[in-house]
């Protein structure tokens, strides 16, 4: 280097200056931008200059101090050229946009190993190590993570796999400068320990085998000298190069205590790196082993709570410093609980994947276990810590520093007057000529808004009244409008309303004009912090320290007042914005926690989970969310300008609230419930005058909605946890009654937007269910409820997943009179008929169609949604509400259903064909899928609407002359099927099965992993263990559990033989359609019996069709024998309601099935059996010993004795006698 090159870089600090400001201006400056770009990139011999001036070494520096020929102000000049020149390169790497073609070439001539001096990794490399000079070392670190970047970015991916370029030599060199830089923190600055972090979490991000060179441990492990609590004492440069890289984050981890309170900004940048490690866990398994251990984990969650001070807040009489400080500890938790729950993420997939290898080694070993499950200490360590720290650390204050939010919405309508007051001062000077020191940018920004201002119909009629007034006209007529406006804009910052209507409307436009919008900074977040405005930008286009020099000085105090009002928007921001990403971490933490797969946590307690956080603290945990929700709500009316800020922290506390009372589910007691519903329903009335487009505004609806459902099932229990007294307990049950009902408006509300239609009908629906008369519920649903809008949804193919719960819904209203004229008025059947008419691909719904829809709805491990059924449900419903005296046109119901819908009605009361091993019949029910439970309760639908149907006899007679007889083959044809359900005597059990049933839904999979409730051995009880398994083909929706049992079956029909809660629902699910039937078969022969005594003669021709004497003797086999066996087998306890319930029914359809015999044996003239006679004295005599002591069946009983009289009066007779 000679004395030329030192004066052309003397001259060029002035160069480099300008040019760095031309930068910073390029984002907001549209013309400078393009000129700015075309000159850099476009012009080869400026980046030229550029690289020769930075691309230097330290060894070439150090030289400079030892030659003759240079003094120490020349050496330090050239210094600060090169600083300049790395702020210039890495600004021009950061800062222009990549979109100019010319930044390709730019880039590979950045990126190029052949750039001469050296290349610019090398030059940013080595500079690093100038300890001589902190400020080079900074911008070369700042160098370097630009460089990160764009080599993530860039085509030559060879030169990120040969780590830049770099050989062995510089990787060590690079690893020695990083640890003596962050081993002698106490002596570097905090800016350079800073960006020395920053430039790792890059790295990480984007060089992951550049991290990996940097940082390799190579075979050793953390230094002994570091793995404790003392670091080491001495801070010499010779020792750096014994300590690794992580040996000095472990020793920042140890000290996190002190350093979070004393330099924050520190911490949360060496977090930043950890949690970029854990990110990118795939490229850094190696490093991460070494950090891994239950110290670590324990000091980082320790580190959540310690960081923060539970007594104070934000204090009013906090420093700005301090202030800042504290929304940094706020990003150091956000990073550590990043940085858990990555890690508990990691364990997942590595506990999935072991379950994996031990199911397919079980498979190649024939069902035997012969792996083991490799649970590393580390892999569940985390776990186990993290519930102790649940259990001891994260009680009910903890969770209120993080819930708590002192937001302030008037510091920013604040800054916005004062950006206001500022700018019409600047209006004043800059269209009288008078620019003062303000930048090109910044005077075009005031001209431009004067512009607009003036041009507004208020400006314009204050320009007439001030005319009219006398005042001057011209330019004087415009300055004193702004003094005017300018004087009511400072008493309006002072607290003064202005009541002048022109001059209020000239106010909102400048408040709502964006002046400063420019001035927003554009950073990343997790490296450079929180900030909206870019206070130091805009002081440096005031100008503001040449004022004083000028008659500028009397404006200052306005310009300071603008600086520091944006300040304090900033320290705001900053501290809601941290707090906030704190909040949702934690959140985001729990739910990994909680959100356990039984698959993970079953492996034969191979892996155990730490432990949860007490019930105790979860109610007062809940308390002060709800707390802190009602506080930040209260927030929304009157801040309309922050309601986007309001909606996050809402949508944060809401979304913790919903987790912690999920967690608690029915262990949520009462008056937790309540204040849950009272606390959403508030924030559901306050969001609806929340503009609709603000973001985040549909989700957290949401999110409270999803609360009130949860809280609902708690509302409903008869017990009270925390009542002390009869008195209470009922108090607080009417509150809770009240709560629920002041929820219906509300929720009726949120129904007209799509996203919340399905939700708000499930509340809904919840809601009145449990009240037991419509007259508490049906007036409030009556004014408020959108019926036109919920009805109409019924033919909206894009609603057709939600169709199901908007006919659940319909059902419910449907059983009250007045609702169901409600769904006739609004126009329910039209709705209902496009509905039926096409399936969502719109394809006809023939039966055809149905079966092949259903059967590829299997194979795509979907359940087709049960519409016919609930429809017939809805329509049976609104029959019986209406009656008789109702004008409802019944027939044409009939004509539609049994007509028109004749080929489903004849689909749904066809029996289920029998399982078959031969070839011809599995070929010929090729298109025909298993009957599933969802199917069964078509069935029961369908029959359920033709027996309301069936007393209609006049529009029944005129609408069916023809389809009766078919109806009643069906049925006899569907009870001839269930008749199969009896055991026949001397019968191997190994014969085919009548059915099989599957479970299909996820309710239905929980069923079948519960015990029976029933447990008889008789009837369809006994057939259901064998025809209810899991089907193999589908075997994926199981649990593991029932996965390895399917496994153990042979083949497709050796199915569980043991009864379960899903094998009883289906067996009752059979009775109840038996019933039905039975019943319709019953009213047709007691129609058939009032002609014939009309008539007073039987038309034989003409009688009803009945079941043969068979299929009755079966059904009431069934009846007697399983009543028979519940009975006696609950002598010596009290019976469920589920088994007196199916009682009940059962013998209901043992008297429905002797009324039909009578009938049989009147018309054909038979007499019973003398067997059977002696068959069902047994049977009987059995019953009515068993059913001694059950007052339950005392009616059922006296029902059936009295059919029996008709039918076999000598059995009746004899039991008399006994």
């Amino acid at each position: 280097m000679g004395l030329s090159c030192w004066m052309l870089s003397k001259s060029a600090l002035l160069v480099l200056e300008v040019l760095k400001k031309c930068i910073l201006s390029v984002s907001y400056i549209q013309k400078l931008g393009e000129v700015v770009r075309h000159f850099l990139f476009g012009d080869s011999s400026i980046d030229n200059a550029l690289f020769r001036l930075v691309c230097t070494t330290s060894d070439g520096l150090e030289k400079l101090y030892f030659s003759r020929f240079y003094g120490l102000t020349e050496i330090e000049g050239l210094q600060e050229a090169i600083i300049l020149g790395l702020d210039v390169l890495s600004s021009m790497l950061s800062d222009l946009s990549r979109d100019v073609p010319s930044f390709s070439v730019f880039r590979q001539a950045v990126m190029s190993v052949t750039t001469k001096p050296v290349p610019v990794v090398t030059a940013a490399i080595s500079l690093m190590s100038f300890f001589r000079n902190p400020k080079i070392q900074l911008g070369a670190a700042r160098l370097l993570s630009r460089l990160f970047i764009i080599g993530d970015d860039s085509q030559t991916h060879a030169l990120s796999n040969a780590y830049f370029g770099l050989d062995d030599k510089q990787i060590n060199n690079l690893k020695n400068t990083i640890s003596c830089i962050l081993y002698q923190e106490k002596v570097a600055s905090d800016d350079l320990v800073i960006a020395m972090f920053k430039m790792l979490t890059y790295a990480a991000r984007h060089q992951a085998s550049f991290v990996s060179a940097v940082v390799t441990l190579g075979e050793n492990p953390i230094s002994e000298s570091c793995s404790g609590d003392n670091p080491p004492a001495n801070n010499d440069v010779v020792q750096c190069n014994a300590v690794n890289i992580l040996d000095s984050i472990w020793i920042y981890v140890i000290r996190s205590d002190d350093l979070v309170m004393t330099k924050s900004c520190i911490m949360c940048n060496v977090l930043n790196f950890l949690k970029a490690l854990w990110q990118g866990a795939a490229h850094y398994t190696n490093l991460l082993k070494q950090l891994r251990n239950s110290d670590f984990w324990k000091k980082l969650l320790n580190f959540v709570v310690l960081s923060i001070d539970k007594k104070s807040f934000q204090s009013e009489s906090a420093t700005k410093l301090e202030l800042q400080n504290l929304a940094y500890r706020y990003q150091c938790q956000h990073n550590v609980l990043d940085v858990v729950t990555c890690e508990m993420f990691l364990q997942k997939k590595l506990l999935h994947s072991e379950l994996v290898t031990k199911e397919s080694s079980k498979s190649s070993n024939n069902g035997s276990d012969g792996s083991k499950v490799a649970t590393a200490e580390n892999s569940c360590n985390l776990k186990d810590i993290f519930g102790v720290w649940c259990e001891s650390s994260l009680d009910a204050e903890t969770i209120k520093t993080f819930v708590s939010f002192e937001y302030d919405g008037s510091v920013k309508l604040r800054a916005r007057v004062a950006a206001g007051l500022f700018a019409v001062r600047m209006m004043c000077k800059v269209k009288g000529g008078d620019r003062g020191s303000l930048s090109v940018s910044l005077v075009d920004k005031v001209t431009n808004l004067w512009q607009k201002l003036r041009k507004l119909p208020a400006f314009s009629e204050l320009m007439t009244l001030y005319a009219e007034h006398g005042y001057s006209g011209g330019n004087e007529l415009d300055d004193l409008i702004l003094n005017d406006l300018f004087y009511h804009l400072q008493g309006e910052l002072e607290g003064r309303q202005i009541s002048h209507i022109a001059f209020k409307e000239l106010s909102q436009y400048l408040l709502q004009s964006n002046f400063l919008q420019t001035y927003y900074c554009k950073h990343d977040q997790e490296t450079d912090g929180v900030c909206l405005y870019d206070t130091d930008r805009l002081q440096g286009d005031m100008g503001i320290d040449l004022w004083d020099l000028s008659d500028w000085k009397a404006s200052k105090a306005i310009a300071e007042m603008l600086l520091l009002s944006l300040q304090n928007v900033n320290l705001m921001v900053s501290l809601t914005k941290s707090k906030l990403s704190a909040l949702i971490a934690l959140t985001t933490t729990l739910s990994i926690y909680d959100n356990d797969d039984a698959r993970f946590t079953s492996l034969e307690n191979e892996v155990k989970s730490g432990g949860k956080i007490p019930e105790k603290s979860l109610s007062s945990m809940i308390d002060n969310i709800c707390q802190s929700l009602y506080r930040t709500i209260e927030l929304l009316p009157p801040v309309s300008d922050a309601s986007e800020d309001i909606v996050e922290i809402l949508a944060a506390q809401a979304e913790l609230l919903f987790r912690f009372t999920r967690s608690l589910s029915m262990r949520l007691s009462l008056s937790a419930s309540v204040l849950v519903l009272k606390t959403s329903g508030y924030g559901l009335k306050e969001l609806s005058n929340c503009r609709p487009l603000v973001f985040g505004v549909i989700s957290l609806v949401k999110t409270f909605l999803m609360l009130i459902l949860f809280s609902l099932k708690s509302t409903w229990r008869d017990s009270c946890l925390g009542v002390r007294t009869e008195i209470e307990h009922n108090e607080a049950l009417s509150e809770a009654a009240n709560v629920r009902l002041g929820l219906l408006p509300v929720i009726c509300n949120c129904i007209e937007l799509t996203e919340h239609c399905s939700i708000s009908l499930i509340i809904i629906d919840q809601i009145v269910k449990g009240f037991s008369t419509p007259a508490t519920w049906f007036p409030i649903i009556q004014k408020h409820l959108p019926m036109q809008h919920i009805v109409l949804k019924l033919q909206d193919k894009s609603s057709y997943s939600n169709i199901d719960i908007i006919l659940k819904f319909l059902l419910t209203i449907a059983h009250v009179k007045e609702g169901a004229e409600m769904l006739l008025n609004a126009g329910f059947f039209a709705s209902l008929r496009v509905l039926l008419a096409d399936l969502p691909n719109g394809r006809p719904l023939s039966v055809v169609e149905r079966e092949r829809n259903w059967s590829n709805s299997f194979d795509n491990n979907e359940m087709a949604q049960p519409i016919w059924g609930l429809s017939l449900a809805v329509v049976t419903a609104i029959i019986n509400s209406l009656g008789e005296s109702s004008n409802f046109n019944v027939e044409h119901v009939v004509t539609y259903f049994l007509l028109e819908k004749a080929d489903l009605i004849s689909y749904h009361l066809s029996a289920p064909d029998f399982p078959s091993d031969d070839h011809d019949r599995k070929r010929l029910r090729a298109f025909k899928p298993y009957p599933s439970l969802s199917s069964f309760r078509e069935s029961e639908n369908t029959i359920m609407l033709i027996c309301v149907m069936v007393k209609h006899r006049n529009a029944w007679s005129r609408a069916l002359k023809e389809m009766e007889s078919h109806l009643r083959e069906r049925c006899i044809h569907l009870l001839a099927f269930i008749s199969c359900g009896t055991p026949r005597h001397g019968e191997s059990p190994g014969r085919d099965l009548p059915i099989l049933c599957h479970p299909i839904l996820h309710e239905e999979y929980e069923w079948h992993e519960k015990p029976s409730s029933i447990n008889s051995t008789n009837g369809w009880f006994a057939f259901s263990a064998l025809c209810c398994g899991l089907n193999p083909k589908y075997s994926s929706f199981s649990s593991r559990t029932a996965t390895t049992m399917i496994k153990a079956q042979p083949d497709e029909h050796a199915n569980l033989t043991s009864q379960t809660h899903f094998s009883d629902a289906m067996s009752i699910q059979i009775y109840r359609i038996t019933f039905l039937l039975l019943e319709f078969l019953c009213q047709q022969a007691e129609d058939a019996a009032e002609r014939a005594e009309e008539v007073g003669f039987v038309d034989l021709a003409h009688f009803p069709e009945l079941p043969v004497p068979d299929i009755l003797h079966c059904l009431q086999d069934q009846g007697i024998s399983i009543v028979t066996e519940l009975c006696e087998a609950g002598k010596l306890k009290l019976l469920t309601s589920e088994i007196q319930g199916a009682c009940i029914l059962l013998l209901q359809i043992t008297v429905m099935a002797l009324y039909l015999e009578f009938c049989v044996i009147q018309i054909c003239g038979m007499r019973p059996v003398h067997g059977r006679v002696e068959d069902f004295s047994k049977e009987f005599h059995a019953l009515t010993k068993a059913t001694e002591g059950h007052a339950f069946l005392k009616e059922s009983m006296n029902s059936l004795k009295r059919t029996m009289s008709f039918v076999f009066p000598e059995v009746l007779q004899a039991e008399d006698d006994l």
